[in-house]
């Protein structure tokens, strides 16, 4: 993220071998890094990998409590958002950047070349509306079908009283029985053509709307939180990717072989006597993939990969 959106402040601490997530902590909380304890880091992590992304307030409470198990207030949350784009503004500008580009293109695309088109998405949304709008219209039409087929036989048991010397109860209680029958399907007719106008309505809106306002309106959420994803998890996957096969290209000749890969993570098994010698060569490879990706910022591999030894994944972790 600092380097697609150029952010000076990020980079600056990333040459300087900062840890960026105490930096935030001393920014959004006002206070030194040296004083940050690991329950502010925390608060820190979920704002970095919350706010740019583009959270809002409300999601970033949920995504901090489910996540990270911390409460935040909505009022801390907001003071949070503030000072993190006070402190990183180039990603401001950045956020305007990908949100004009989704508009004008309608997708969005990683540094390599990697694209996710969001015009598809969005013309599924409207079909599924539309659909939606065709069911409605046919359950309106069956319902006056009920309710106009219940009056002619409620008008019938009506005709047969009239017609009658003495009253007949039986017929009489058919008649309030139906009648209740009849309020009930003309209330569910009304309901029915007011959900029909209403997505009728919506469904003129959102197919003259910008196709990228489309989840919006349907209250699906926004495309831009998964686009400002896009350049950033799409470049991690393609340098993990590229790590990836300049690690399983390198453990050819040894015990090493590649059995894992989670997230940020690879894991590989071999003999116990080459794990100094096989960590080295996994670090290797990933801070070259890094590098043949960034090659203007080779500053930042000190530090940048951390391979760890144990008896199993738990315990190298």
């Amino acid at each position: 993220a600092a380097i697609v959106a150029d952010e000076d402040t990020m980079l600056t601490a990333y040459a300087g071998g900062e840890d960026l997530h105490r930096l935030t902590a001393s920014k959004i909380l006002n206070v030194s890094e040296e004083s940050v304890t690991k329950e502010q880091r925390k608060h820190a992590k979920a704002v970095n990998f919350g706010f740019i992304y583009g959270q809002r307030e409300k999601g970033f409470i949920i995504s901090a409590k489910n996540s990270y198990g911390i409460d935040v207030s909505l009022q801390a949350a907001k003071n949070y958002r503030k000072e993190f784009f006070k402190t990183y503004p180039k990603l401001t500008s950045w956020h305007e950047k990908i949100k004009n580009e989704l508009y004008m293109r309608g997708a969005l695309s990683t540094n390599n070349g990697w694209v996710r088109d969001f015009k598809k998405a969005a013309a599924t949304l409207i079909e599924e509306h539309e659909k939606k709008v065709l069911r409605l219209r046919k359950s309106l039409e069956n319902i006056k079908t009920q309710a106009s087929e219940a009056q002619r036989i409620c008008s019938a048991y009506n005709d047969k009283l009239k017609g009658m010397l003495f009253t007949d109860s039986r017929i009489e209680t058919l008649r309030d029985n139906k009648t209740v029958v009849v309020a009930a399907l003309l209330q569910r007719q009304r309901n029915l053509f007011e959900d029909l106008y209403d997505a009728d309505t919506l469904l003129k809106t959102i197919k003259s709307c910008n196709p990228m306002e489309v989840p919006r309106y349907l209250g699906k959420g926004s495309f831009l939180n998964k686009a400002l994803n896009i350049p950033i998890q799409g470049l991690g996957a393609e340098l993990m990717a590229l790590a990836l096969t300049k690690a399983e290209k390198a453990l050819h000749n040894n015990s090493g072989r590649l059995i894992n890969v989670i997230h940020d993570e690879l894991v590989v098994e071999c003999d116990k006597k080459d794990s100094s010698t096989i960590q080295h060569i996994v670090e290797t490879a990933m801070c070259t993939a890094f590098a043949e990706i960034f090659p203007e910022h080779t500053y930042m591999l000190q530090g940048l990969v951390e391979a760890k030894s144990g008896k199993n994944w738990a315990e190298a972790k």
